[in-house]
């Protein structure tokens, strides 16, 4: 990508330009601008790489050739004059047969046959190698490295070469101490020695630039206003190399502006630098980031990827049954892309085939397929490949480990650990509470469908029954005061309550409140009946009978975000309400407006969190319900 238009490379080696063309670099031939679709650029041959400055584009031919376009008004396109724009591809005479080429901003350099490396272009900090400041170099210009390069890159008048022994060299602009050698004296005439060994990869940005060794390190140095060298800091310039803290391998490092993104050996890939315009990927967070952050993707095998486009999988399971639901999305085609065929998805011995449909240019679907027979007792590695026409595939994976659901319980109204915990339910169904047997003590129980699984305070099997329909809302209480909870579905704002542990019809129905009202249910004057009260922003309206009509009591609590929790905080028979932020609980043993009388913290602020007696002891207290993972 050059400052305002882009080109790409296809497997079939022909180059397309697109963007902004107001001097020719997008190949047109012509001035019109902006190209809004990718155009291909006649080159009169087979292209095997290409590079772009601000304003100007080369490709390198299969034949060693190097032809150049766009603006030239500083030589850039290798003429041997300034007659700008340079409307049609031409030749460049390097005298040699080039290998690689890269652009910096107004300046272009090639690496021939042999490892002598060649530039043109501007030349005001000496970026073309000339040992002066004459500008322009009309015409490539050998650059003294004292040996044999492999490598080359160009930045905003700053150019650094890898050489075939494993060392870089930098030259040109130093003001941001680009050229690595401890100081900002510019410009830097003659090549010098970067302090790093056993490189395999070089790249520069604007004035930042970036090296990867064998081993996997990258060290960046350089401009570093927005922490674009991984330093951890601000201070800039980085006169010298400073490793980034990857913590592995990189295998392709990329530099923008004053951004910097890597892909690691896994597969993942972790950005840092400037961020303000969100090109880290960090989502709606667009602060810079001193020190590298991973992205939300995986199986990333180099930077740009390959075709097909890498993917990002998930898999997940209800439960420690047998299936696994692995997603995907599905990658990005352009309209330079083969069209994918199809993706195979595979685990624990199962695999089923399905047929990609993310053809449409700059389309992309979330993909979902359930595998069965898997045994979900062990972790299982999920793998996804997409396969596409030109028969190129792309594959990644991801262990989907057990889920369990965990309830940690408290007996007592203070912060600190659980008293007892106990495996029961699974991810994704609701988790309820209430006395089942009458016993004093408070119970729990998980809903799938209109189907409650019910165990005591322990985790003890209860029962099993069925009420109401998948898509009520569950409630329970003692709507007879007979001290035993039931179950009690809410539809729109009437409720139907039963009196028993047991499938039937309502042995109550009645209307209160409206459809969109949030609630609750509790004794509020401690007659031993439950009844209900609902929220509207942070008022309740709280009723004391099973009857239809108007709140008995109204009052304001909390916030209008806060959760709200219902149970008896101080043992005097009659429930009030606490209010949860994150992992913080605000109680209020009245009905009263003001400020909360007692304040913890339990749990995370993740937990689900429930309310019961689960000691009998006549105080209600928390529970929560943690999924963890294993495997």
């Amino acid at each position: 990508a050059g400052d305002d238009h882009t080109c790409a490379l296809l497997t079939t080696g022909t180059v397309r330009c697109w963007g902004l063309n107001a001097d020719g670099q997008t190949g047109t031939g012509n001035v019109v601008t902006p190209q809004l679709a990718p155009v291909t650029v006649p080159l009169g041959g087979t292209a095997s790489a290409v590079a772009a400055g601000d304003d100007h584009t080369c490709a390198l031919l299969t034949t060693g050739t190097v032809k150049c376009w766009g603006r030239n008004l500083d030589g850039q396109t290798g003429t041997g004059n300034v007659v700008t724009p340079q409307l049609a591809p031409v030749t460049v005479p390097l005298g040699g047969t080039a290998i690689t080429i890269a652009a910096g901003d107004t300046h272009t350099c090639a690496i021939l046959t042999g490892g002598a490396a060649t530039c043109w272009g501007l030349n005001t900090n000496s970026e073309t190698g000339t040992g002066n400041v004459v500008t322009p170099q009309l015409t490539p210009f050998t650059v003294p490295l004292g040996g044999p390069a492999t490598a080359i890159s160009g930045g905003r008048g700053s150019t650094c070469a890898l050489l075939a022994d494993g060392t870089a060299k930098c030259l040109g602009a130093n003001s941001a101490g680009q050229t690595g050698n401890g100081n900002t004296a510019t410009p830097q005439l003659a090549p010098i020695t970067v302090p790093l060994t056993d490189l395999v990869s070089i790249t520069t940005g604007e004035n930042t630039v970036c090296a990867t060794k064998m081993d996997g390190t990258v060290w960046c140095w350089g401009n570093n206003a927005n922490g674009v060298t991984g330093s951890g800091n601000l201070v800039s310039p980085q006169l010298t190399p400073v490793m980034v803290p990857l913590g592995r391998p990189a295998t392709t490092v990329t530099l923008g502006e004053d951004h910097a993104c890597a892909a690691l050996d896994d597969g993942t890939v972790w950005c840092w630098g400037e961020n303000i315009d969100g090109q880290l990927g960090t989502g709606p967070n667009t602060a810079d980031q001193l020190i590298p952050m991973t992205l939300p993707i995986t199986g990333v095998v180099a930077l740009p990827p390959a075709e097909p486009s890498a993917l990002s999988v998930a898999a997940t399971a209800a439960d420690a049954g047998t299936t696994v639901t692995v997603s995907w999305e599905e990658p990005v085609v352009t309209v330079y892309d083969s069209p994918l065929v199809s993706y195979t998805v595979s685990a624990g011995g199962a695999s089923t085939v399905v047929t990609a449909d993310g053809n449409d240019i700059d389309a992309a679907a979330r993909r979902e397929v359930t595998l069965t027979g898997i045994d979900r007792t062990i972790a299982q590695t999920v793998t996804v490949s997409v396969t596409n026409t030109a028969g190129l595939t792309t594959s990644a994976t991801v262990v989907a480990k057990i889920l369990r659901s965990r309830i940690f319980v408290a007996n007592r109204i203070a912060s600190g650990p659980a008293d007892y915990d106990f495996l029961f339910g699974a991810p994704g169904r609701q988790i309820i509470t209430g006395d089942w047997d009458g016993d004093g003590s408070a119970g729990f129980g998980s809903r799938s469908g209109n189907l409650y699984t019910l165990v005591d305070e322990r985790g003890n099997p209860f029962g099993t029954v069925g009420y109401g329909k998948p898509d009520d809302t569950t409630l329970v209480g003692d709507w007879n005061a007979n001290g035993t909870d039931t179950l009690a579905v809410r539809r729109g704002n009437v409720y139907y309550l039963k009196n028993t542990i047991a499938p039937g019809n309502a042995d109550i129905v009645l209307g209160y409140g409206r459809a969109a009202d949030e609630v609750f249910v509790g004794d509020w004057n401690g007659n031993g009946q439950d009844t209900f009260a609902v929220r509207r922003g942070n008022v309740f309206f709280v009723r004391n009978s099973t009857t239809t009509g108007i709140a008995d009591v109204v009052f304001g609590f909390g916030q209008a975000g806060d959760e709200v929790l219902v149970g008896d905080w101080d043992q005097d028979g009659i429930d009030t309400f606490a209010v949860r932020r994150g992992k913080m609980i605000f109680l209020r043993n009245d009905f009263q407006t003001g400020v909360a009388e007692q304040v913890i913290s339990y749990g995370i602020p993740t937990d689900e969190l429930v309310v019961g007696d689960f000691d009998g002891d006549g105080v209600d207290t928390f529970a929560v319900r943690r999924l963890e993972e294993v495997g």
